[in-house]
């Protein structure tokens, strides 16, 4: 099982990131060998340049 975890409050003490944390623990006691990606979007948000803009994606 692989598990995306994204994070996108900019409050590191968040509700939402509380309760994510504690759902991915839970997953992980079920599932042990799953791998973890972890994004977070609040603390280290995308650069606006680097995403792709519809032009980009019909060239």
């Amino acid at each position: 099982m692989n598990i995306l975890h994204i994070d996108t409050s900019p409050r590191l003490e968040s509700h939402s990131r509380a309760l994510s944390a504690a759902i991915v623990e839970k997953l992980l006691e079920v599932v042990s060998a799953a791998s973890i990606t972890r994004r977070d979007i609040g603390a280290d948000p995308l650069n606006p340049s680097t995403l792709p803009t519809s032009r980009n994606c019909l060239a």
